[in-house]
């Protein structure tokens, strides 16, 4: 019995938190990235909140970190401060409280995001090779109708 009671006492926190309904838990997620927006593995990420709830994380490859709080409805309005190395931002807890499924999260971004121009070029690349491919079928068909009104011709 005392094995079971110390094995319960040593569980992490955020494994019982994530048994709360929806209205009883707060999500802060984001991503930590360096100047060309590239992700940033290995970053401590420090969130608290006022009501002494703090987590430590640690990004992943990607970047990712994820902490979940343990708040209600009557902590509309409150802050969670959030840093990482010498930068530190503010997420205001915003959400409908007559909400009672809805997951209640924000999200925190350090560094700069990544760049959306390789969606552009990407992008232009498949709406290029759609199109040659599409006139090319055209094409192809149209050449298929010339030879088959030929044939036609000849046969008379």
């Amino acid at each position: 019995m005392r094995i079971l009671i110390l094995l319960f006492l040593l569980m992490d926190a955020t494994v019982v938190f994530a048994t709360h309904l929806p209205d009883h838990r707060f999500s802060v997620f984001g991503y930590v990235r360096d100047g060309d927006g590239n992700p940033r593995e290995g970053v401590v990420v420090l969130l608290e909140h006022k009501s002494g709830q703090k987590f430590r994380k640690v990004t992943g490859r990607d970047g990712y970190f994820e902490a979940l709080f343990h708040l209600h409805s009557e902590n509309l309005g409150d802050v969670i401060i959030v840093t990482s190395e010498n930068e530190t931002k503010k997420v205001v807890l915003a959400f409908d409280p007559e909400d009672t499924v809805s997951s209640r999260y924000g999200e925190v971004f350090f560094g700069n995001k990544p760049s959306d121009v390789r969606w552009v070029y990407g992008g232009v690349t498949a709406l290029f090779i759609g199109m040659v491919g599409y006139f090319m079928l055209i094409k192809k068909r149209a050449v298929k109708g010339s030879l088959k009104k030929k044939r036609r011709e000849v046969k008379q």
